[in-house]
């Protein structure tokens, strides 16, 4: 997968970085580039050992541990919904089954 860059005009929304279909694809790095220009990374761009920021804050100890444990979190909460959602779908199936019995 190839990660993409933003790179915007000082004069852009400060704080946004573009959207794409309307929704929020890259996050905004706190630092900007040396001429002012605002800095936009993809979310795998987080963490993954390489400088994308231009002060390195994306690959921060602190806030990789914490972005690290709090995805690891939210995963096994997808997961776990997920799973819970495919055994109630298949009970409600097997009770309409029955139903028409």
């Amino acid at each position: 997968m190839r990660m993409r860059i933003a790179v915007c005009d000082a004069d852009a929304d400060v704080g946004q970085c573009p959207k794409v279909n309307g929704k929020i694809t890259q996050l905004l790095c706190p630092s900007r580039r040396r001429h002012g220009y605002h800095v936009c990374i993809d979310e795998s761009a987080l963490c993954n050992g390489h400088n994308d920021c231009p002060n390195a804050e994306d690959e921060n100890p602190v806030n990789c541990m914490f972005f690290k444990t709090t995805m690891r979190y939210f995963k096994t909460v997808v997961d776990q919904v997920v799973e819970l959602s495919t055994h109630v779908l298949e009970q409600s199936k097997r009770q309409s089954r029955n139903d028409e019995l």
